[in-house]
Parts: structure tokens; C-alpha cells; sequence
């Protein structure tokens, strides 16, 4: 269906909320497939959406402009990093991105509490 202008429709449809009311079991009573996780090589934390740049292929549309994404907290790294040590999953690094993860004040708290993990860091 075309709009006009020519411009294509977008017709929205409300979601079946059945398929979703059991994360084991399928709207038709079936198995949902599952896979078990062995392992997480690495683990990657988006520390906002804010950048000092505007890159035109930016996938999230960083600028200095773009504050969509709250900034990552201490405690939310600290949650998975705890989580990671716990579980024994053989993560051997961790990535910071975003926007730019220094424009974040709390980067460098974020960073330690991975460095007290011993595990590797990329941003």
C-alpha cells in the first residue's frame, strides 16, 4: 500500500502476546529450541550513545548531540562482571563502546572493576 507521495505505508500490528507468555513453551505447546551457554570469549558494554563525533556510519547515530542511551553505571558492570566470575564462562575480554566510552565520567570506574577481574579490555 503506498501513502502519498509515493512513499511506502508502515502498517504496525499488534503483537500476539500467547507466543510470548512462556519462555519454554511455544504459543502451539511445543519445546522452545534452546541452546546452553558454554562460553563467553567476550563480553561488550555500550556506555551510551554520546560521541565527540557524528560519523555517518555510526550504527547507533553517536553525536555530541545523542543522549537516547543513559550512560552505563558501576553497577550494571559490576553485575555482569560478577556474574562472568561466577559462572566460570572463560570470558578473556571486554569491550567498551558506544558513542565514546570516555565521554562517560563513570569509564574509568567501569574499567576497574574489569581490571579487578583480570579479564582483557578493548574500547
Amino acid at each position: 500500500m503506498a501513502a502519498s507521495g509515493g512513499a511506502a505505508a508502515t502498517v504496525e500490528r499488534a503483537l500476539d502476546t500467547a507466543k510470548f507468555r512462556d519462555p519454554f513453551v511455544t504459543a502451539k505447546g511445543e519445546k522452545r529450541a534452546a541452546v546452553t551457554l558454554r562460553r563467553l570469549r567476550t563480553l561488550w558494554f555500550n556506555t551510551g550513545t554520546l560521541c565527540n563525533l557524528t560519523c555517518r556510519n555510526c550504527y547507533i547515530e553517536s553525536s555530541p548531540a545523542n543522549d537516547r542511551l543513559v550512560y552505563l553505571s558501576v553497577a550494571e558492570v559490576a553485575e555482569y562482571v560478577d556474574e562472568l566470575e561466577r559462572e566460570g564462562l572463560g570470558t578473556e575480554e571486554i569491550g567498551f563502546t558506544g558513542g565514546e566510552p570516555f565521554m562517560n565520567p563513570r569509564s574509568q570506574r567501569c574499567w576497574r572493576k574489569r581490571c579487578a577481574a583480570d579479564i582483557g579490555c578493548w574500547s
